[in-house]
């Protein structure tokens, strides 16, 4: 039985949003260091108000600084932004993912980070339930990196949920390969 693809997404984020909180902790502006902690905190505390708070004057603020774009995307990801539904504004999240995506395209990222970038679109389309645009995203972040297990993960589990049984057991044994390739690496 596959693990939940909530549990595997929330998990696939926490660490990321781990390793760009460690990212910055490098950046010259302790001011900046100091806004994104907060918002990261409040994120995982699930304190959303907070979260959206300061994610609003953060993008106001510090415009130019693509980590909050990353970042704010996570918050509005991941907060509930209807009561009934519980579900996060994706569309917002999707508009911030793009603007950092274009940002980083224009500095010449490293391929890891445009990778994950294209991860994030496809999640925010995987949870909106866009299964064809999330495919499409998922397959981006895999053109980057091949190995990128969640990818290939979330990409069959999108399959799935359309029905395309054939194509998603494709994509879980790519899964399965990746996370096999992985462990021969170590």
């Amino acid at each position: 039985m596959w693990p939940s693809p909530k549990n595997a997404l929330f998990l696939t984020l926490s660490i990321a949003l781990a390793a760009k909180l460690d990212a910055l902790t490098e950046h010259p502006s302790f001011a900046e260091k100091e806004t994104y902690e907060a918002i990261a905190t409040y994120y995982k505390k699930k304190a959303w108000d907070n979260a959206v708070s300061s994610c609003e004057k953060a993008l106001e603020q510090y415009a130019s600084s693509l980590p909050f774009y990353e970042l704010c995307g996570h918050v509005y990801l991941h907060r509930p932004g209807n009561i009934d539904t519980k579900k996060g504004d994706y569309g917002k999240a999707i508009r911030l993912w793009q603007k950092a995506l274009e940002a980083y395209q224009h500095n010449l990222r490293s391929r890891k980070a445009l990778s994950e970038l294209h991860f994030y679109l496809g999640l925010a389309y995987h949870f909106s339930r866009n299964y064809d645009m999330a495919i499409s995203w998922y397959y981006e972040a895999l053109r980057q990196n091949d190995l990128f297990s969640a990818a290939w993960y979330n990409m069959a589990a999108c399959y799935e949920a359309q029905g395309n049984i054939i194509e998603a057991n494709r994509a879980y044994l790519r899964y399965l390969r990746s996370l096999r390739q992985k462990e021969d690496e170590f």
